[in-house]
């Protein structure tokens, strides 16, 4: 028999072992592979888990969210996601359960729902259409896992969240066709106006493009012919230097000065040849 429950901090490895055996080390959302940021979400009130438990042996064969913090708590929207089904035990029928535990437990904390949902496995889609989400738009190529992957945007509403609703919604033309589509379908209906005089997005104009330094980092250590597992593994004790100065590891000074770093500078002003040097010194000692 299989039991639907919030996750305890006990379950955290064995949810951990869950994405491995479905994704390998390439699920693009790596705080999943680390145990002391599921301890914590366990306690948040940012986010529900739930876990599937076979129940004469207590293990745990799936797990599914819903993240509160998808926007400001008080816009009451979640994202349903971090569905995975442990490979030994597809076809019982546990996804639908975890999607039915989790609408449950949300009944009256949420106005609006959204899933993203992956292309390429039309179960998740095909699950939350059943449970009254409907599709919104599509994000191309929005994750990497073993190559990028197009996702499906679906969504329900809750509560008093189309009572409250402000209505007639100003599009521009161009937005049309998506708009029709979308809110034609039931509980929607298409009462918006299409305003052909509002002033467009300006165009032109001087611009500077940077890598963001989270991904500087990733870039540096796979460079390094780290896996992605690998970097999951060791970036929150990196994060941890960059966040404060200082790695939390007795002979961390050691180590830096080592990597040609002054222990005291400041993590912007470090170069990436320098990361990539840093990277190595926690790697390899």
């Amino acid at each position: 028999m299989i039991r639907i429950r919030e996750a305890r901090e006990e379950d955290v490895g064995q949810i951990r072992e869950i994405f491995l055996a479905v994704y390998g080390a390439d699920y693009p959302h790596h705080e999943v592979y680390d145990e002391l940021w599921l301890k914590r979400s366990v306690f948040t009130d940012d986010a529900l888990i739930l876990v599937a438990e076979e129940s004469d042996t207590g293990r745990v064969i799936g797990t599914a969210s819903v993240l509160f913090d998808f926007g400001a708590h008080s816009d009451l929207v979640g994202e349903f996601g971090r569905l995975a089904v442990h490979p030994d035990y597809r076809r019982l029928q546990i996804g639908k359960l975890l999607m039915d535990k989790r609408l449950e437990a949300i009944q009256n904390r949420l106005h609006v729902g959204l899933v993203v949902a992956r292309t390429v496995h039309p179960y998740a889609q095909r699950i939350s259409l059943a449970q009254g989400f409907i599709p919104t738009g599509f994000l191309p190529l929005k994750h990497f896992f073993r190559h990028r992957e197009s996702f499906a945007l679906l969504a329900r509403y809750f509560g008093d969240a189309l009572a409250l609703r402000r209505n007639n919604p100003r599009i521009i033309p161009e937005a049309y066709a998506l708009a029709n589509l979308v809110m034609s379908q039931p509980p929607l209906t298409p009462d918006f106006i299409v305003d052909e005089d509002s002033a467009p997005y300006p165009a032109g104009g001087d611009y500077t493009i940077e890598q963001l330094p989270r991904l500087n980092r990733i870039i540096a250590l796979k460079e390094l012919g780290l896996t992605l597992e690998q970097i999951a593994t060791l970036r929150p004790q990196v994060d941890a230097f960059f966040d404060t100065v200082m790695v939390m590891a007795p002979d961390a000074e050691v180590r830096i000065g080592g990597a040609g770093i002054d222990p005291t500078a400041r993590a912007e002003t470090l170069s990436i040849e320098q990361f990539a040097a840093l990277a190595r010194a926690f790697t390899h000692a």
